[in-house]
């Protein structure tokens, strides 16, 4: 089992061979994410956000694009473990329940304006 550690951690460093602590971060940060918004209407759209994203960053993509008023938007997450109020002030990447591999849903309640 150790050998197996050291063997991991190798491989490890190799991917990540000359990125400092910053570039690591960055690399995190912008780790593209698919997210499949379910508007009031029944209709979707989808597009990709980088993880370190802010909930107010979907909001104004939903403004421009759907004609939702960021203010009377509320963006909840469809989990397995239910929904999840997404909130202005965090990231994508502060709910774990999103992940990169995978679409994201996304459900919008708001009235629609256009």
């Amino acid at each position: 089992a150790r050998d197996q550690r050291q063997s991991l951690r190798g491989s490890d460093a190799k991917a990540t061979d000359g990125a400092t602590e910053e570039d690591l971060i960055e690399m995190e940060a912008t780790t593209p994410v698919l997210v499949v918004f379910d508007l009031p209407d029944g209709s979707s759209v989808e597009s990709e956000f980088a993880i370190g994203q802010s909930v107010e960053v979907l909001k104004s993509y939903i403004a421009s694009e759907c004609g939702i008023q960021m203010g009377d938007q509320q963006l909840f997450l469809e989990a397995a473990d239910g929904s999840v109020l997404l909130m202005d002030p965090m990231s994508l990447s502060d709910y774990p329940q999103i992940s990169a591999g995978s679409e994201n849903i996304i459900r919008v309640e708001g009235e629609m304006e256009m």
